[in-house]
């Protein structure tokens, strides 16, 4: 199975963006194809990534959303990016680090690649708002995902839904107790209609935060100093 890499990322994460390229190559197979997805233009390209503006994957009025504009938009992007030549692409988010071998595949089936458990009402009173539930024990919450295209596309199908009236219902939806989590609402929504297609992996991860700016130094450090994780996070909180 092939499958492509999407990586997103906003203005104050950009620095991190050449360690992720970089532990790529802990990806188990590789990716076919890169993409980095990004609100404004990012000026050091690396000839090997596809690089594309948030709107130009996707366009819709962010302002019209009343909970964390910006942070929903990015959702609405990982789910119904077309972007990609291969209907499987892995999502990542540009604030973290391979730091050990990741299989994308197990057992001849896509792999959900799980980390620190969590219980969010809101996440599931959104879903319930599309017939799905929660379904899974843990939480689909993480770093890394493996979507495909084409079960999205058939969900919005069989729901007859597209993608504006998709996001046009979540624009009414949303607030600040009942919001998406894009992660649990393809997991969720996978393991109601395919329950046997995708195999689990729970990884060692570890959520790193402050609320300034990162430089190269400190992601250095924190890289060396958790040698024992799977992906390290170092997230700025803004």
């Amino acid at each position: 199975m092939n499958y492509d890499a999407v990586i997103l990322s906003s203005e104050k994460d950009y620095i991190k963006l050449d360690f992720l390229l970089d532990s790529l190559i802990n990806l188990d197979p590789k990716p076919e194809n890169i993409f980095v997805i990004s609100p404004t233009e990012i000026k050091e390209k690396r000839k090997e990534v596809n690089y594309f503006l948030d709107d130009e994957v996707l366009k819709f009025k962010k302002e019209n959303l009343k909970f964390r504009p910006n942070w929903i938009k990015q959702q609405f992007l990982k789910l119904f990016q077309d972007i990609t030549k291969n209907d499987y692409y892995l999502i990542l988010d540009s604030d973290i680090f391979l730091n050990k071998k990741i299989e994308i595949f197990k057992n001849n089936k896509p792999n959900f690649l799980l980390s620190v458990d969590q219980n969010h009402k809101p996440y599931f009173d959104f879903l319930e708002n599309f017939g799905i539930k929660k379904i899974y024990e843990r939480s689909f919450i993480s770093e890394i995902m493996l979507f495909n295209k084409k079960i999205i596309r058939r969900f919005l199908e069989d729901s007859n839904l597209t993608v504006d009236s998709f996001i046009n219902k979540s624009i009414e939806i949303i607030n600040d107790n009942c919001y998406i989590s894009e992660f649990e609402f393809y997991g969720n929504m996978v393991l109601k209609y395919y329950p046997d297609l995708y195999d689990f992996t729970i990884l060692n991860t570890r959520v790193i935060g402050k609320h300034e700016d990162w430089n190269k130094n400190e992601i250095l450090q924190t890289i060396n100093n958790n040698q024992d994780l799977d992906i390290i996070s170092y997230h700025t909180w803004k």
